[in-house]
């Protein structure tokens, strides 16, 4: 449910990005999605991904091999935060460190381990329906933390192109199928990339099948992602390609001329009943021009710490009381399984304010108890806290306020 406080706080956060001197070093490994989560509170993890390659794709698209026998591995160590201040309105960021190195013939001592490119942004949930279809924008900056002439000046490689990125973009959530234990849907977006010191502008997307649990389980993404450069880059080419020798041995990961490329990736977590996800990733290159050709592999745990009332709990099955009294009746009008919420057709207008209980019927049966969040004037918002039966909500369910809870 929308909320005013949320439309204000977005406005601020986009506002501050704009006016941030504006690209993202790393963008084939670091990637553009979507980053609205599941509902409020506090989501921490690290992440480690490790990414090699010894080729590129040239001007003509052709994979390339790098001279003089040269690898590139780097080890990328990422610090993920994200809060959210409802079910709509998500705040995020990335601490990032990388240590990489560079083997071939003649190299010696090619490695270095520094703060890399940080990342901050915003994400708003604008719209969604009954179905669970959605419409999300989204705004980040990544931010060079790091000196490219204290590289040169000690021979080292370079830690990124010590350019800064805003990102700004939309993604949309299409429900596939929706079960009690899981739900299926596809998720895609691009973005418009704005890079500082001449580099050119670019078109960030992806779209992924995803499979996720409604409480535990199996998780699940496949898809493709990429990068299509706008080719308005005013780098000079033997500049590039001095800066590409000596920052990455040549490979197209530092200081590429208008680089494209697409991505196929793919994802197997598992979700445990007490919010910890932990995930295992890769993705390789199908093709690209101007850009590296390599291959990444990431590991991420991810912590939720939900906040109290609001809370994306997973509830248990438990046994319904009895002799409860109830004093208002509403018809459930959307449903949402995966984040454990339902809207009824009663609001303030009828009584209704935030903190109270209602019991979900179906067919005369209890199903759930549920908490209001939200309220308007003809609409409320609840979370469920508790299933009496294994039974998926529906709308029209009945949902009745308890007079005394037991």
């Amino acid at each position: 449910m929308k909320t005013q406080g949320s439309l204000y706080m977005l406005r601020g956060l986009l506002f501050g990005l704009f006016f941030i001197s504006t690209a993202n070093a790393h963008s084939v490994v670091e990637a553009w999605q979507n980053r609205t989560g599941a509902g409020p509170g506090l989501s921490i993890g690290p992440k480690i991904t490790f990414y090699s390659t010894n080729q590129n794709f040239d001007s003509n698209s052709q994979s390339v091999v790098l001279a003089n026998n040269i690898s590139d591995q780097r080890y990328y160590l990422d610090l993920n935060l994200s809060y959210g201040f409802d079910e709509n309105f998500f705040i995020f960021g990335r601490l990032s460190g990388l240590y990489t190195n560079i083997t071939g013939v003649g190299l010696s001592n090619q490695s270095i381990f520094g703060f890399s490119d940080q990342m901050l942004g915003g994400a708003y949930r604008l719209f969604q329906n009954n179905s669970g279809l959605s419409f999300n924008l989204q705004s980040e900056v990544s931010i060079p933390t790091y000196k490219n002439s204290n590289s040169v000046i000690n021979s080292k490689p370079y830690l990124g192109d010590g350019s800064t990125d805003l990102t700004v973009g939309a993604f949309a959530e299409i429900p596939i199928s929706t079960q009690t234990t899981y739900s299926l849907y596809l998720d895609g977006g691009a973005g418009f990339m704005m890079r500082s010191i001449g580099y050119s502008s670019a078109v960030p997307w992806s779209i992924l099948f995803k499979r996720y649990p409604t409480r535990e389980g199996l998780t699940m993404a496949l898809g493709m992602r990429g990068n299509i450069s706008m080719e308005t880059d005013q780098s000079i080419a033997s500049t590039a390609a001095l800066d590409q020798n000596r920052g990455a041995g040549g490979s197209y990961l530092i200081n590429a001329v208008n680089p494209s490329w697409t991505l196929a990736q793919a994802s197997l977590g598992y979700q445990t009943m007490s919010d910890i996800h932990y995930t295992l990733s890769g993705a390789m290159p199908v093709s690209g021009k101007n850009a590296p050709n390599g291959l990444q592999v990431s590991l991420d745990i991810q912590f939720s710490f939900n906040d109290g009332d609001t809370k994306k709990s997973s509830p248990k099955i438990v046994r319904a009381g009895s002799f409860k009294q109830y004093d208002l009746e509403g018809k459930v009008t959307s449903v949402n399984d995966q984040l454990y919420l339902v809207k009824i057709d009663q609001g303030s207008d009828q009584g209704v304010e935030k903190g109270q209980i209602f019991d979900i019927y179906i067919d005369h049966q209890p199903i759930a108890k549920a908490k209001v969040t939200n309220v308007k004037g003809d609409e409320s918002a609840l979370r469920v806290l508790e299933y009496y039966k294994e039974h998926s909500l529906e709308v029209d369910a009945i949902a009745k306020r308890v007079v005394q809870d037991q």
